[in-house]
């Protein structure tokens, strides 16, 4: 069997094309496995002598092993490769109570998910929001803290969730 990668990182809705070509005399017959098993994910379409493996736009559902086996009476080959699916993050909500009163906490929630797991931060009128040594702003893994609030925290709040496959945000007053 000629090499087949590893592995292979896809974005979504990216193509995946996997050759299996192999030599023998007989010729060899070629099946293919998805982590272990003969079912297949949506979607994967087969070249009619079943060397090429082909989607068109891989899902998280295409992550996985992908295996190449080669057989003929005089033994048997195999290729495998590891194939990742990254997604685009997605914001689902930022949540907490943004109409309080002068000097008491404001607390505000971002909950997001894609792969990788992606990274959040926070702005406030476009301004990227960080740590302030006196602890009044704080960001603690998805939750942004204003403590002692005054009338110049007032404004437009986004979530901003960041990964390899891209970025996606959320905002609220």
């Amino acid at each position: 069997i000629t090499s087949l990668p590893s592995q292979l990182v896809l974005n979504e809705s990216s193509a995946l094309v996997l050759h299996c070509d192999a030599l023998g005399n007989p010729i060899p017959r070629i099946s293919w496995l998805f982590n272990g098993s003969m079912v297949l994910p949506p979607n994967v379409i087969f070249s009619s002598d079943q060397r090429s493996l082909r989607v068109y736009a891989v899902t998280y559902q295409h992550n996985g092993v992908y295996r190449c086996t080669a057989e003929n009476v005089l033994g048997v080959a195999q290729q495998s490769v590891q194939v990742y699916v990254q997604t685009l993050p997605k914001v689902f909500n930022i949540s907490g109570e943004t109409l309080v009163e002068k000097g008491a906490t404001v607390s505000l929630r971002c909950s997001a998910e894609g792969v990788p797991t992606p990274g959040i931060s926070f702005t406030k009128d476009g301004t990227v929001l960080s740590n302030t040594p006196d602890k009044r702003i704080e960001i603690l893994d998805e939750a942004l803290i204003v403590r002692y609030v005054t009338e110049a925290d007032g404004g437009l709040y986004t979530c901003l969730a960041t990964n390899a496959a891209g970025e996606n945000e959320k905002s609220t007053q």
